[in-house]
């Protein structure tokens, strides 16, 4: 659990609870707003009561100190009212409730000043930090359970998506040849240069007859050029695969097929992991 350097395990835990009361003493008058309700005990607390003000430890892990609250030397004072009593406390022989926050300081008032109302009870300040530490690590638990499966969720559609990607071979120019340029708008013009022997490719799919001649046509790869950063269609007779065969490489309709289906899977993977 994180610590505020206040008062975090035993002041934090809790928010100021209390519903709205007024604390009495000439013109110092605080209005303390009500939190949500909780099921934490109900105390009626006595008009009058002297209010005393909590000091923790810096860790906020124990109290070291319970004084009177005092405004310009003046003690302050409650008109009364209902309050949550969220943990009591005993020191130097007087017992205390602790009622909550108002800003930064920690409120209580002595447990004779104050009546508990119904049948819960005020737990010790050692039971409470003990409970809630409990639910603080079943709750941990049950998020880290959730996180947990929602990235094996997140894992099985990756799988799925990875095996469905069309798979791409890699190769060398294994002689000087013509090549086209791919452009940006998918048009390709020849170039007027030649692609150098030894050039590295990625090869993602091949047109059949693309390459018009005299006798017959001939195949072609559209490839990515790794040492010039560019995409090219350069003859597939001009290629030597490192893996596969020409065989294995898609065709220009089987690579739309594959991509199409890799999509299909992303966008269900994202409405299962409820992703925007």
């Amino acid at each position: 659990m994180k610590k505020n350097k206040l008062f975090t395990v035993l002041a934090a835990i809790t928010l100021f609870t209390s519903t709205s009361v007024i604390v009495e003493n000439n013109n110092f008058n605080t209005t303390v707003l009500a939190a949500k309700k909780t099921t934490t005990a109900k105390v009626k607390v006595k008009s009058g009561a002297r209010l005393y003000h909590i000091t923790f430890n810096k860790k906020g892990t124990k109290v070291i100190r319970i004084n009177l609250l005092k405004n310009k030397g003046r003690v302050q004072a409650l008109r009364g009212g209902t309050f949550n009593a969220i943990w009591s406390k005993k020191y130097k022989g007087t017992n205390y409730y602790y009622i909550g926050n108002n800003g930064k300081t920690a409120w209580a008032v002595r447990t004779k000043d104050a009546k508990v109302i119904g049948k819960k009870r005020v737990p010790t300040i050692t039971t409470f930090v003990k409970l809630n530490k409990a639910k603080a690590a079943k709750a941990q638990a049950k998020q880290k359970a959730k996180v947990d499966a929602r990235k094996a969720l997140a894992k099985q559609w990756q799988d799925k998506i990875d095996a469905a990607k069309p798979k791409s071979f890699t190769g060398k120019v294994n002689t000087e040849t013509i090549y086209g340029t791919v452009g940006s708008d998918n048009k390709i013009q020849q170039a007027n240069d030649k692609l150098s022997m030894g050039t590295n490719l990625t090869i993602i799919y091949k047109i059949n007859d693309v390459f018009k001649g005299s006798s017959n046509n001939s195949n072609g790869y559209i490839a990515y050029d790794n040492d010039d950063k560019k995409t090219v269609l350069v003859p597939a007779a001009a290629v030597s695969l490192d893996n596969g065969s020409d065989a294995d490489v898609l065709t220009q309709d089987q690579y739309s097929t594959a991509q199409k289906n890799v999509d299909s899977l992303y966008q269900q993977a994202k409405k299962a992991l409820n992703i925007k």
